[in-house]
């Protein structure tokens, strides 16, 4: 703000005051308000205010206020940062109501996709083979079987239900699976007692042996020693099942499971025309064709060499579909469950950020007042609300990203899942995304009323107008409380890029004294 800076000045000296300021102002893109007698000056002016005898006689915009101002493009990051700088005081509620959202959203995103990640890296051992070839009710037929066993090393299983008997009369249904001596082809059955698998499921005195889930066990109340009838075959219970490597690509059970050999289920009598036994026969390939082409090519010559054959056919990318289709429900359940968390958040941040606009009134009604328009304000403090959004869903994130490790580190032991925790930088970009979007869907409104409110209405209507008229003086200490917002929008040539025009109160505030002050 300059009254007449160059009238006590030489030609030369004015020039180059008059450079200085408009230099400052095109640099910094500031409001430049000047009270001058000089046209030629008033006309450099974006707009201009006529005066005559304290009043109004006419308004000028110039061409150079259509001009763009340089160096206004980062200013509202400017201000925004400058507000800033006291401290997230009032905000707190705010950043907690995005980070908490963010999380959530964050961390259901990095758990399912190390679980995605473990059932990748885990594909053959969770399969059992290179490729699994599945037939339900039949068993390979020796072309079947030829054509296998010239493609690789081939291991075969067949899973069914059935009741486990004890001597005493209890009974309960288990999931039978018996193998055969190459079983497993990858990964490692872990028993306890620990032996070899062979020699746990061998005949031996009269008695075939098997290896039981230790919930069987628990649940007929035996140990291993004891001894079932399943069909027509008696079991020994021999050793209890630590570990299966395959166990996920059977799906759900609906028992514990029981480990025989392939000898001993077709001595239970069980496997009869219509009985529901599902046959598995795992394929692995020599170590040089294990890759994904040669896969494609062997599954292409299988379906066009035995076309009647009517198996179904999968490799290490869909090893367990139902396991895969039952994570991806988990992980959209939950998914809306963070997004709706983030939702009710966002109602804490449009009152946080109503809350800051109303404490802000007076600092907006002085930007409005010295020719700030909607436009400025509304992007100062939108800018400033994402900015304070993207704190909240950068520690949000941070926290999502901790949680698969904090999870494999306190649950890793009992999760039976190939749960590999690792940073997911997509997941924890996409949590920000939420938040930052959240934010800005819930501040619109607020940010809105700044926006269209005029300056004279933002002002909180504490003042009162001044006991008495007076002169003006020059010196800003002298101002009545609220005139001076007004008054060089009223009466002085403004550089600036928008106009609003003064309120009736702040006229009838002001036209008495600064009409009759010769300074205006």
């Amino acid at each position: 703000m300059a009254d007449e800076p160059t009238g006590n000045l030489d030609e030369d000296t004015g020039q180059q005051i008059i450079e200085l300021l408009f230099a400052g102002h095109q640099k910094r893109g500031t409001t430049l308000v000047l009270v001058t007698h000089d046209q030629s000056l008033a006309a450099r002016c974006g707009r201009t205010v006529r005066l005559r005898s304290g009043h109004i006689v006419r308004r000028i915009m110039s061409i150079a206020a259509l001009a763009p101002v340089r160096g206004n493009r980062w200013l509202p990051l400017q201000y925004a940062l400058r507000e800033l700088r006291g401290g997230l005081r009032g905000f707190y509620v705010f950043i907690a109501c995005i980070a908490l959202g963010s999380m959530a959203i964050a961390g259901v995103g990095s758990l399912a996709a190390s679980l995605a990640d473990g059932l990748a890296r885990q594909g053959r051992v969770i399969l059992g083979g290179d490729l699994a070839f599945t037939l339900i009710q039949r068993e390979a037929t020796p072309p079947e079987l030829a054509f296998l066993n010239g493609q690789g090393k081939v291991s075969s299983a067949a899973t069914m239900r059935a009741m486990a008997r004890t001597p005493d009369g209890k009974a309960t249904l288990v999931e039978l699976k018996a193998v055969d001596s190459a079983y497993p082809l990858f990964g490692k059955v872990k028993l306890e007692p620990a032996r070899p698998l062979a020699d746990a499921l061998a005949q031996r005195d009269g008695a075939f042996g098997a290896a039981a889930d230790p919930v069987l066990l628990a649940r007929l109340g035996v140990k291993p020693g004891a001894r079932l009838t399943i069909g027509n075959a008696p079991i020994e219970i021999r050793a209890a099942l630590g570990n299966e490597p395959d166990k996920l690509a059977g799906g759900i059970g609906f028992g514990p499971r029981l480990l025989v050999s392939e000898d001993a289920l077709r001595a239970t009598g069980l496997i009869q025309p219509g009985s529901l036994v599902r046959w598995l026969y795992r394929l692995r390939l020599p170590q040089s064709d294990a890759n994904d082409a040669a896969l494609k090519a062997v599954t292409t010559q299988a379906r066009e060499q035995l076309p009647e054959a009517g198996w179904d056919v999968r490799n290490p990318t869909n090893a367990s579909p139902q396991l895969e289709r039952n994570v991806e429900r988990f992980t959209q359940f939950l998914t809306i469950v963070g997004l709706t968390a983030l939702l009710v958040g966002g109602v804490g941040v449009g009152n946080a950020v109503k809350s800051h606009l109303d404490r802000k009134r007076e600092v907006i009604a002085t930007m409005k007042a010295l020719g700030a328009s909607g436009r400025r304000v509304f992007a100062v403090y939108l800018t400033q609300v994402l900015l304070l959004a993207l704190i909240g869903g950068v520690l949000g994130a941070v926290l999502g990203a901790v949680l698969p490790y904090a999870i494999a580190w306190t649950f890793g032991a009992i999760i039976p899942l190939p749960f590999i925790p690792a940073m997911h930088p997509a997941e924890l970009g996409l949590a920000v995304v939420y938040a930052l979007l959240t934010a800005l869907a819930f501040a619109l409104w607020p940010l809105g009323r700044a926006h269209d409110g005029p300056g004279g209405r933002v002002v909180p209507r504490r003042a009162s107008p001044p006991s008495r008229a007076g002169r003006v003086k020059s010196t800003s200490r002298s101002l009545p409380r609220r005139c001076w917002l007004w008054q060089p929008s009223q009466y002085c040539s403004l550089t600036t890029g928008a106009w609003r025009s003064s309120t009736s109160r702040s006229q009838r505030w002001c036209s008495s004294p600064c009409a009759s002050s010769p300074a205006y």
